[in-house]
């Protein structure tokens, strides 16, 4: 689950790629698994940056503050949050499973990625944090097996070095600064830079479901298309399409709901028939 691709220093694009993240979240569990060979078509390494979603939660002063944003769901939207997680672990197929004690407080992980100066030592630190928690559902909060993982890719970085004052405050300050700067509120988020000959525009994406928008904006140099299924349709198609039936609910005051309305029409090989459930 390594990044395989070119040496970073030979990898050279029009574009830069960014990726914040916390190994707390399912959900950039799952984009990690996905971000590299994405960037990787592009010619491009993208640059993995630690943060703190708790911290995110409190600069944007989320309405649970430092809290789990699931302390402030409805327990509908608990259930469809944690549903979704799976979809996506199938659409990708990649192992998921929720370690026991979810959620984790994951600080002294990510210090210890902040501490790490390479880019591509530090991604491969968080990719193994990642596999750990998220497929061997393994104890990453231990201290021996934080210590083997310094000693692994930290490039002559020790566990002393995250409980000083400067990793603590770098942290810090590097998530106020994500907050600030590019109204983060959440991770994965991707912020993606195209360089063109007088400026460089900055995009930014949340969310695992969002990469597809990213292959566009990097194949186009500009969101233009409507971006196409990561698989192919044929992949979806049931077979027997006739024995389905597909519920669509709706308020006309929703521009989501007009947005998902104007796509229905790509939905029909899959359903005999499509019935609108107006709601308010």
């Amino acid at each position: 689950f390594f990044f395989s691709g070119l040496p970073l220093f030979f990898l050279q694009t029009m574009a830069e790629v960014d990726f914040y993240f916390d190994i707390v979240c399912p959900f950039a569990y799952l984009a990690s698994t996905q971000i590299n060979q994405l960037c990787a078509q592009y010619n491009i390494a993208p640059v993995w940056k630690p943060i703190l979603l708790g911290g995110l939660y409190q600069f944007s002063k989320a309405p649970q503050g430092k809290q789990s944003a699931s302390t402030v769901m409805s327990a509908a939207k608990k259930k469809y949050f944690a549903r979704d997680a799976m979809w996506q672990r199938h659409r990708y197929n990649v192992a998921l499973s929720y370690p026991k004690g979810w959620p984790l407080r994951t600080l002294s992980v990510q210090r210890l990625l902040t501490a790490i100066d390479d880019d591509t030592c530090r991604m491969q630190c968080a990719q193994k944090l990642y596999h750990d928690l998220w497929v061997k559902n393994i104890n990453i909060l231990d201290a021996t097996y934080l210590s083997e993982l310094a000693a692994t890719y930290g490039n002559g970085v020790d566990m002393a070095v995250i409980e000083t004052t400067r990793i603590k405050q770098l942290l810090t300050d590097n998530t106020r600064r994500a907050t600030q700067t590019y109204n983060m509120f959440g991770v994965p988020t991707m912020i993606v830079r195209l360089n063109g000959a007088k400026s460089q525009k900055e995009h930014v994406f949340f969310g695992v479901d969002r990469l597809p928008y990213i292959h566009v904006l990097l194949r186009d140099k500009r969101m233009s298309t409507t971006p196409k299924l990561l698989l192919a349709p044929s992949s979806y198609k049931p077979m027997n399409a006739s024995q389905n039936e597909i519920e669509f609910y709706f308020d006309f005051a929703s521009p989501y709901s007009f947005l998902a309305f104007s796509r229905l029409y790509e939905l029909r090989p899959y359903a005999n028939a499509i019935v609108f459930r107006p709601v308010v």
